[in-house]
């Protein structure tokens, strides 16, 4: 066959399916990355078109409210924040937690004493003052957080203070009757509470220690005076006070949820769709707190997005590697020579796995896939060279060999010496004009191609510089290596032949 590619069986070009499909399974790794990334830019962006939407559609009905509707949706969420707000505070306040039918409770006397007539009541009202607006139960909180880790409001329910008038049998003051003397004495009680009476008796000595440290400081700032402990009482009985207290906060709480059912019942769709946006939950469901939940959950989580975006990632990626697969103008596969060239193609050397035996162990007589690849490309171009009556040919490659490719041709090439038939190695050769000589004195040709490396552009040069220079090409053979991980190695080799170059 005479002309420019004689050497061409086609020229088309075929796609070798199962190659394209096992490097893109190859890829799994990457594909995984993808879809995931995908996925969560499609959610974050599923999430924000779904919340602009709801939130236009809503004011969108919103303003076509008349007054009247809106009214009753500014009173539903009135009643939903108080509604909200007493049931947090039934479930957290230990005095609404309190057995009001079995109260411990502990009154702690102090006396102060030593104090001059016109600073009594000063001294007085800052201790009270102290006790009963939150100054004990910060210091408690403070210094005692391991005991006391509740708010700081909740705490201050447990603690009072309280003195007695002059009319009462614990009198407040006890005023000296010696005309002339400047000295006054004044009593006051400090009374806590708790859930049991280890609770009670553990917070009284705490509210001692608060009270004895506090001291130093009401004495720089109202005056001169002795605080003493006279006596402390602890009891146990039924407060039906706070028995009642609690009974109307519970009576409240379902004041208002029976307010709020009536009110949300009587919304129309676009009045409970303004409500819902509002609160951010389901009109009528007494479990306001985990409906809030579930609702947050939908809005955050969309599995139509996630889909959406796992399925474009992996989808998008793939057709970037079959692009990048089909740009690539490399030799894919020994399948692909046969099929587009004339010349022989002798056989194939795969390096992409690591050897393994035929065997379930290493037998001496048996022989592993690479030396059977190898014993086969040995008789096929020992066979061939036989019949042509070939002595001596040269193995050309237009890149550097690896370790693992040298080491696999010079095997070959002494097991051929043994047989009459001289091998010439030829790495790199369009490279390398030393080498030239040497091809045009053998006139024989053995290419040697490797995959994701050779061009068909570098065979079609090749093959013409070949016949213009009078070279046979007897045929060729083929490495199956993994491009990634002989790069290294061929980088090595191309230093050290740097110095060669021409």
């Amino acid at each position: 066959m005479d002309g420019q590619d004689s050497w061409k069986r086609t020229e088309d070009i075929e796609i070798d399916l199962a190659d394209l499909i096992r490097k893109l399974c190859m890829q799994w790794k990457q594909i995984f990355i993808c879809a995931i990334a995908a996925a969560v830019i499609f959610s974050g962006l599923g999430i924000i078109r779904d919340r602009a939407n709801a939130a236009k559609s809503e004011e969108t009905k919103s303003e076509e409210l008349t007054e009247k509707e809106q009214e009753d949706i500014a009173y539903a969420l009135e009643v939903e924040k108080d509604t909200r707000e007493l049931q947090e505070y039934l479930e957290h306040s230990m005095l609404m937690q309190t057995d009001p039918y079995h109260r411990n409770k502990a009154v702690i006397l102090y006396s102060i004493e030593n104090a001059s007539r016109q600073n009594i009541w000063k001294i007085t009202e800052n201790y009270l003052n102290f006790v009963v607006n939150g100054g004990a139960a910060d210091k408690l909180k403070e210094s005692y957080y391991k005991n006391w880790d509740m708010e700081k409001n909740f705490l201050a329910e447990l603690i009072t203070a309280y003195q007695k008038n002059f009319n009462s049998p614990w009198q407040i003051t006890v005023n000296s009757r010696e005309e002339g003397n400047l000295q006054e004495e004044a009593l006051f009680c400090v009374e806590v509470t708790g859930r049991d009476a280890e609770m009670t008796k553990q917070l009284a000595e705490d509210i001692q220690n608060v009270i004895r440290a506090q001291y130093s400081t009401i004495k720089n700032e109202t005056g001169n005076h002795r605080l003493s402990l006279i006596s402390i009482e602890e009891s146990e009985y039924t407060d039906f006070g706070l028995l009642e207290q609690q009974q109307n906060k519970r009576t409240l709480l379902s004041a208002y949820k029976g307010n709020l059912n009536a009110a949300t019942d009587a919304f129309s769709q676009e009045q409970l769709a303004v409500y819902q946006n509002e609160t951010g939950i389901q009109a009528g469901n007494e479990e306001l707190e985990e409906d809030a939940v579930l609702i947050e959950g939908r809005a955050g989580l969309n599995i139509k997005y996630l889909i959406l975006g796992l399925a474009a990632g992996a989808f998008l990626y793939s057709c970037a590697f079959m692009g990048w697969y089909l740009y690539q103008d490399t030799v894919k596969s020994d399948t692909e020579l046969r099929e587009r060239y004339l010349f022989p193609l002798y056989g194939s050397i795969s390096f992409k796995r690591k050897e393994r035996w035929c065997g379930k162990r290493k037998p001496s007589g048996r022989e592993c896939v690479l030396e059977k690849e190898k014993l086969q490309l040995l008789y096929r171009i020992r066979l061939a060279c036989k019949k042509q009556k070939i002595t001596k040919f040269c193995a050309v490659s237009d890149f550097l060999f690896s370790d693992q490719e040298k080491k696999c041709l010079e095997e070959i090439m002494e097991q051929l010496k043994k047989c009459g038939i001289e091998i010439l190695i030829a790495e790199n050769a369009m490279q390398n004009a030393a080498v030239w000589d040497e091809l045009t004195g053998t006139g024989k040709v053995l290419a040697v191609y490797r995959t994701g490396t050779t061009t068909r552009r570098m065979i079609d040069e090749a093959m013409r510089f070949y016949l213009e220079n009078g070279v046979t090409v007897i045929g060729a053979m083929l490495f199956i290596n993994d491009e990634w991980k002989i790069q290294t190695a061929c980088k090595r080799r191309k230093a050290v032949q740097t110095g060669k170059e021409v």
